[in-house]
């Protein structure tokens, strides 16, 4: 008879039960938790779409920014980015308008942690702003006691670590006097060091409210922004025109004020881009030279520089044909110039010339001075740019001209030499003095220099 074995089964060990039942309550954690988080993120897109938050968003955007209105597009958030098409304000202070389209942004979800919202990058493809020579200043928020959620989760710190712009237009300035750059490309990174922005600019135009002042594009720029003191300085910049030449700029711009300077070095910019059209044909050759500018709310204050003119030929002139007929030589009709500067300022709306010196080499030299609006009589916005309608009523001057006789011109000596002069409430032109040798009378009168 077979013998029956019996089969023993083994208990299971208390400590493999806890074990197991550990183990599903951790995957039941991550379910529940990536439920929540799915949730969550969900609930967050919504929001973030909501009529509530972006109403909430818009009127920080009119606290802030201190404007009238904003309008700020459904925002887009996947996690780690958040996306807008389009920001709009409108305002009657310093910023008078803003359009903003196509914003990307990421931030740093571990520096939440911290309470610290940190942008690690954004860009915006088109970046449009007007804004008026008024002091920026924050608008003041009335004092109430803080959230719970405002004292221990929202951040308290807002970073922007680097961002660019595909397109930045800026005017700044009244109706008649604006600076404008348009479509110029900008980079910039946050220096830790020195909490200051900095950005780097490429391309696009650049248009100033100086009478006769071409239009120029924009190579290269550099700007630094400090936030606290709010400031901006302009370490380099050059500009170019589509003549030719270029011009170095280096500037400050105070916020708080609205003051700023500005030096300027001109190189081999063509004297027809800079020219009134009358004079264009007159005058060749190119200008070279510096120039120190300040301003503030009301315009341009102070200029003060030094103008050189490389190359020159003067043509077609009047002065140059009764010249010319005076010296018994065509050569004056076509006058080359181995030297043409002038040293210049701007002050109490007058403009001062000095040292005055225009030179052809064994033809004439004149040399002198002007004053131009002393007196109030000329438009004091000449020097920002608009184009006086009324004629110059007080100026004042002082010329000397030495002149030579060409060989086979008749006349018995080599040299003559006049003063000119224009006072205020005198007639238009004429020769004070003149001394001259030889035959003949001086260009525009007798031989006492008393011209018409």
């Amino acid at each position: 008879m077979p013998r029956i074995r019996r089969i023993r089964r083994k208990k299971p060990r208390a400590g493999s039960v806890w074990k197991k039942l550990l183990l599903w309550g951790v995957l039941g954690l991550l379910v529940l938790a990536a439920a929540v988080v799915a949730g969550s993120y969900l609930y967050v897109r919504a929001y973030l779409k909501s009529d509530g938050f972006l109403a909430m968003l818009e009127q920080s955007a009119v606290d802030d920014m201190n404007v009238e209105t904003a309008r700020i597009d459904p925002l887009d958030w996947d996690g780690s980015g958040i996306r807008c098409g389009g920001v709009t304000m409108e305002g009657h202070e310093f910023l008078t308008s803003l359009q903003a389209r196509n914003i990307e942004t990421e931030f740093s979800r571990w520096e939440l942690l911290k309470r610290a919202f940190v942008i690690t990058s954004v860009n915006i493809a088109e970046l449009k702003l007007r804004l008026a020579p008024v002091p920026f200043r924050f608008r003041e928020k009335p004092e109430g006691a803080r959230s719970w959620a405002e004292e221990n989760i929202l951040p308290d710190t807002f970073r922007l670590e680097k961002g660019s712009i595909d397109s930045l237009s800026v005017s700044y300035g009244e109706v008649g006097q604006l600076y404008v750059l348009d479509g110029t490309r900008v980079e910039s990174a946050y220096d830790a060091g020195s909490s200051q922005y900095r950005f780097e600019m490429q391309g696009g135009r650049l248009l100033l409210p100086f009478k006769g002042c071409p239009e120029f594009s924009l190579m290269s720029g550099t700007a630094q922004f400090n936030h606290a003191s709010r400031r901006v300085n302009v370490p380099s910049c050059r500009l170019t025109t589509a003549a030719g030449g270029y011009l170095d700029i280096k500037g400050d711009w105070d916020g708080s004020s609205s003051s700023w300077t500005a030096n300027m070095v001109v190189n081999g910019v063509p004297a027809s881009s800079v020219l009134e059209d009358h004079w264009k044909k007159h005058v060749q050759g190119s200008v070279s030279g510096g120039i120190d500018l300040r301003g503030g709310r009301d315009g341009v204050t102070h200029v003060a520089g030094l103008a050189r003119l490389q190359g020159g030929m003067l043509t077609g002139l009047p002065v140059l044909d009764r010249l010319a007929l005076f010296c018994g030589s065509s050569r004056f009709r076509n006058l080359p110039l181995h030297e043409a500067s002038a040293q210049f300022t701007y002050q109490e709306s007058a403009w001062h010339i000095s040292n005055i010196l225009v030179e052809s080499e064994n033809l004439v030299r004149v040399e002198g001075w002007l004053e131009i609006g002393k007196g109030g009589g000329a438009d004091r916005k000449a020097a920002g740019g608009a184009a006086g309608r009324r004629p110059v009523e007080s100026s004042s001057g002082v010329f000397r001209c030495v002149f030579r006789f060409p060989p086979g011109s008749g006349r018995q000596s080599g040299v003559g030499q006049c003063e000119y002069r224009r006072d205020a409430g005198q007639s238009v032109g004429g020769l004070v003095r003149a001394a001259h040798q030889g035959g003949g009378k001086p260009p525009d009168g007798n031989r006492n220099g008393q011209g018409g």
